[in-house]
């Protein structure tokens, strides 16, 4: 029998471990606000699965930490190092089909960082699979050379027999809505 991981350790594959609900957009953030936050919004298709592998080692961070419960609520302490796990993210190359904002030309090659691992998906942000389209409103992510979803599913639509459908809960509204007319919207609010 193989030996049992240890409790803490990180499964390189594993999906982000419940997205994070502060890296949500605002409740009354409009399609316009994620438009203008954005560096990048494109129509992409995923051509491939073939897949790279990023682990970010992060530096420790500074954290008060109380000796006991008085100290805790006195909000006194020691000062400790508290080290920070890695960040593991999947590079997936999607081809460009559609540039509504950015730098980013049609048949160009666009690198996109996923939190997680290529071997599993969450819940709120299933993997994709090869052939799919999706709009895409990306930040760009220098330390890896590559984007990352804005908001992550929030601002992730799906393509699907010419319609829009949201990946998670925000932006219900464009539900499968025609992907054309979505698309000139978005390119006139570029405008």
């Amino acid at each position: 029998m193989g030996a049992e991981p240890a409790p803490d350790a990180i499964d390189p594959d594993a999906p982000a471990a419940n997205w994070d609900l502060r890296m949500a957009p605002p409740p009354s953030a409009t399609l316009g606000d994620m438009l203008r936050d954005a560096d990048a919004v494109l129509v992409v298709q995923l051509l491939t699965d073939v897949t790279e592998r990023h682990v970010t080692e992060w530096r420790s961070r500074r954290t008060m930490q109380p000796r006991s419960p008085m100290e805790g609520m006195a909000g006194i302490g020691r000062v400790a190092d508290i080290p920070s796990p890695p960040t593991h993210r999947t590079i997936y190359s999607f081809t460009v089909r559609t540039a509504i904002r950015g730098t980013i030309r049609p048949g160009d090659i666009v690198r996109i960082a996923r939190a997680g691992g290529r071997q599993t998906f969450d819940d709120h942000f299933p993997r994709q699979g090869i052939g799919e389209q999706f709009v895409v409103f990306l930040k760009r992510v220098p330390e890896l050379g590559a984007y990352s979803h804005r908001y992550g599913p929030a601002t992730t639509f799906r393509i699907m027999n010419g319609s829009i459908h949201p990946i998670w809960r925000y932006f219900k509204a464009n539900l499968g809505r025609d992907t054309k007319d979505f698309v000139q919207e978005l390119r006139r609010m570029v405008q």
